[in-house]
């Protein structure tokens, strides 16, 4: 008989997130103790009508109980908004830069594109000369904010490597470029870099290749 007299009670405050003593109400000193059970200060068994059945007091279910007291019992209880987790898309770009050198590059008698590959591997493993696509690539992960070369110094222009672009127009001509002048006909395309912002500028056409730029290193 006392079970069949507590069970309308018992569902009432179940049915009432917040409802304690199951009178169809949510009042003050029920939050209080929904509060308290959600800081651990006191068990769940103090008021079942805050168990939603996860066995503990989440925000969705005080949001829920605070409704029930302005709105009256039966006011929904809000899902909890997902919450975004950042993620990075693939592997990072950018590595580090080689100290600013010519258009032709050379290491270890490896001359042009594959010496900077060559140097690239020797300073961070498995990367190679940078593309201009993968420097774009690397802006907009925000990796080229503050770089610097191997040798410490900040970077503030790189080659831009093209594969897509003629050889003569990417210092790839076998040609001494320790002597090199506009006049010989070979250039190459650079881009300058905002150190402080990481902002790469536009693509400028033409660059001699016996003026000083960084190479990026990229995966």
């Amino acid at each position: 008989m006392l079970l069949t007299v507590l069970s309308p009670q018992l569902a009432s405050a179940q049915d009432c997130l917040g409802d304690c003593n199951g009178d169809g109400r949510v009042a003050v000193n029920e939050l209080v103790i929904g509060v308290n059970v959600a800081l651990q200060r006191a068990e769940i068994s103090t008021c079942e009508a805050f168990d939603d059945g996860s066995g503990e007091v989440g925000i969705a279910v005080l949001i829920g109980a605070v409704l029930n007291a302005l709105e009256g019992c039966g006011a929904a209880t809000p899902t909890p908004a997902a919450t975004a987790t950042p993620t990075t898309a693939g592997a990072t770009v950018f590595q580090g830069a080689l100290p600013r050198t010519s258009g032709r590059f050379s290491f270890q008698g490896s001359i042009g594109i594959d010496g900077a590959d060559t140097e690239c591997d020797e300073q961070f493993a498995g990367s190679h000369a940078c593309t201009i696509g993968e420097l774009r690539a690397a802006e907009s992960a925000g990796e080229l904010d503050g770089a610097t070369d191997t040798a410490g110094v900040a970077v503030t222009s790189f080659w831009a490597i093209d594969p897509t672009r003629p050889a003569d127009e990417q210092c790839e001509v076998s040609v001494p470029w320790d002597y090199a002048t506009a006049h010989t006909g070979q250039f190459a395309d650079v881009v300058a870099l905002d150190n402080g912002t990481g902002a790469l500028g536009a693509l400028q056409e033409n660059a001699v290749c016996a003026t000083q730029r960084w190479v990026g290193c990229c995966l």
